[in-house]
């Protein structure tokens, strides 16, 4: 099932169902990316926070499901560890947002303790926070979100 309008984003290895949520940024700034950080607002406690992998950026918002969805990184780009609900999490993805270009990320878990996010339409968006070697930061918003 495709759950891309939903407020919620949902990350489970539990098989009750299992979820995972695909998050896509368009990055184009300009300057050199000196870091990127992924900021996801948790609703929920888990004792284990969803990993960060990445995946293609080949697949489209409103079609992707369970069954079409891009493989994701065997390893992750980032972990953490256990998270409150209410609060931000943060992961280091600098290595995965060299430049400009599309970016697809797939939070997951391989435990049964699921978690819940804030969706871009809910009221605390994911964003890529891009700090340029001119100092300066931008910030860039989902343009789409799917599970």
């Amino acid at each position: 099932t495709n759950y891309g309008s939903e407020t919620i984003l949902r990350v489970d290895g539990g098989s009750d169902p299992a979820a995972e949520s695909y998050l896509r940024f368009d990055v184009n700034v300009a300057g050199a990316i000196r870091k990127a950080t992924l900021r996801v607002y948790s609703l929920s406690n888990s004792r284990q926070g969803p990993a960060v992998h990445t995946s293609s950026s080949n697949w489209v918002e409103s079609t992707i499901t369970w069954n079409t969805k891009p493989a994701r990184s065997a390893t992750p780009v980032a972990t953490a560890g256990a998270v409150q609900r209410n609060c931000f999490i943060e992961y280091d993805v600098t290595a995965a947002v060299p430049r400009n270009g599309s970016y697809s990320f797939v939070l997951a878990t391989s435990i049964a303790d699921g978690v819940s996010l804030s969706s871009r339409e809910g009221a605390y968006p994911p964003q890529l926070i891009l700090e340029l070697d001119s100092g300066r930061v931008e910030r860039v918003f989902l343009p789409m979100i799917v599970r």
